[in-house]
């Protein structure tokens, strides 16, 4: 089924992608469809057969207590090698802070976003568990995110965009909490700059897309923001779209404190 904006909106709006060349269609569904799904699931098996090589060369029968843990020390070198190798050099390589702002359809910025988030997300994702700790700061940062202080996630992923995220000091995202900097619009890919400010909390399946976050703003559960409906500081937000809630929408505690230290 296929959706159309009415004429009354559409307004000259484009209802389809824009004209690409048959090399750029092909090479988009390659990359789309054979590389990214069997490439890098190809690449990781190697990975993981050299891993046994490694380990049957460097100890082909265990016969010292030591052994057992030298084996389990080349398998996490391995699984960190290959996670820094193809989630954060190669995932920055094509998708960076530098990417154009609008990107037509059938382009290659499009193919690299994709093949970055793929690598960073369902393939080569880190071998161990970082949400919810000291970790994850350190790790969006490789990733291109630019984060501050005394950060709390729940979830691994939480920028889907991390080059064009900034995130403040004291900054709470509850589970499936997500901030995203890109949209679809017109079929073509568009990115923008967002800044999560100071002390603000994302509560659990709430998302920040396309938008800024005031000091202090706090989005409900389950709630949804649109394209440039910025959480003005200290507000409490809820729905989808999400609205400032009169009855809750003063300045939160963290926001008042301040103030009552001047006091």
């Amino acid at each position: 089924m296929k959706f159309r904006r009415l004429s009354s909106q559409a307004g000259g709006t484009r209802q389809g992608p824009e004209r690409a060349s048959c090399l750029a269609r092909m090479w988009h569904h390659f990359s789309t469809s054979v590389m990214d799904v069997f490439l890098y699931r190809g690449v990781q098996g190697m990975t993981t057969g050299l891993a046994l090589l490694s380990s049957r060369r460097l100890c082909p029968v265990i016969t010292e207590v030591w052994e057992p843990f030298a084996l389990l020390l080349v398998y996490m070198a391995y699984a960190l090698g290959s996670w820094y190798l193809f989630s954060v050099v190669l995932g920055n390589l094509l998708f960076n802070g530098a990417a154009p702002r609008s990107n037509a359809y059938y382009s290659t910025a499009v193919t690299r976003w994709f093949t970055a988030l793929t690598a960073q997300q369902r393939v080569f994702k880190l071998p161990f568990q970082a949400a919810g700790s000291r970790w994850q700061a350190p790790i969006l940062r490789l990733l291109g995110a630019r984060v501050g202080k005394r950060f709390f996630c729940m979830n691994e992923m939480v920028l889907v965009d991390a080059p064009f995220t900034e995130v403040g000091d004291d900054v709470t995202v509850d589970y499936d909490g997500q901030v995203r900097c890109h949209s679809f619009e017109d079929f073509r890919l568009k990115f923008t700059h967002f800044k999560i400010g100071h002390g603000v909390t994302i509560m659990t399946g709430a998302s920040v897309a396309m938008c800024d976050a005031g000091d202090g703003a706090t989005l409900r559960p389950g709630s949804l923001t649109w394209k440039g409906s910025n959480l003005e500081p200290g507000g409490i937000y809820e729905g989808a779209p999400a609205a400032l809630d009169l009855e809750r929408g003063g300045p939160t505690l963290l926001s008042k404190a301040p103030s009552m230290e001047k006091k």
